[in-house]
């Protein structure tokens, strides 16, 4: 993350202690066995990251609840210690909303995947987005951009978009690349979400989302 407020602001434009344990997550009756992807650990109970995870949840309300954040495990313990500030990647997963509200799907995943898709056939409108970015942005002190974002595909796992976005705050701008994955688990809709910044190394944001999506559905 180019920094805890950077970081923020990337995840509003679309919204452990070491090791990459499991945990769970419950909503509308029903419970998610999550496992953070390879190279990834949870943010953990220390204030530092507690205060950034309140701060994740907070920023993403209107896109839905979030159930995990991740990030690179050789940058935790560097994080903790107040060595860094900033993360070169990270990924989280949420329960999304529909107009505003958890609901459970009642649609098989196949279908859920089927019209989401076609729910993006038309070209994204960058200027809307940017516009309600802003909105939701007034008063924060940074801007957030998204410079491009189209679907990339779908397997019989999830649909998958890409984007790139440009974040500025305190006259400093940080390019970030994301991926999205949609897809259902438990009856509940998922969003995958895995950011980049041109300091990354490891497995590619998509490679991230495509384990984090097969984690999920091999778990639950």
């Amino acid at each position: 993350m180019p920094s805890s407020r950077i970081a923020l602001l990337g995840l509003a434009a679309l919204s452990l202690t070491g090791a990459a344990q499991a945990g769970t997550y419950s909503t509308l009756g029903k419970t998610l066995k999550l496992q953070p992807p390879p190279e990834y650990c949870e943010l953990g109970d220390t204030q530092r990251e507690q205060t950034l995870r309140q701060l994740q949840q907070r920023n993403m309300a209107q896109v839905g609840e979030l159930a995990q954040v991740v990030v690179p495990c050789t940058e935790l313990k560097a994080y903790k210690d107040g060595k860094i500030d900033n993360f070169s990647r990270w990924a989280q997963v949420l329960v999304s909303k529909r107009q505003g509200v958890l609901t459970l799907v009642t649609i098989s995943r196949e279908e859920f995947i089927q019209k989401t898709a076609n729910g993006t056939a038309k070209p994204v409108d960058l200027a809307e987005v940017n516009r309600r970015v802003r909105e939701h942005l007034s008063g924060t002190g940074g801007t957030v951009s998204m410079s491009g974002a189209q679907p990339i595909g779908s397997t019989k796992q999830a649909f998958f978009i890409e984007g790139r976005l440009v974040t500025e705050t305190n006259g400093k701008s940080s390019p970030l690349a994301f991926i999205g994955a949609a897809t259902v688990v438990n009856q509940l809709p998922i969003l995958v979400q895995v950011y980049v910044t041109p300091k990354a190394t490891g497995a590619s944001a998509l490679e991230t989302a495509t384990a984090y999506v097969d984690s999920l559905l091999s778990k639950n």
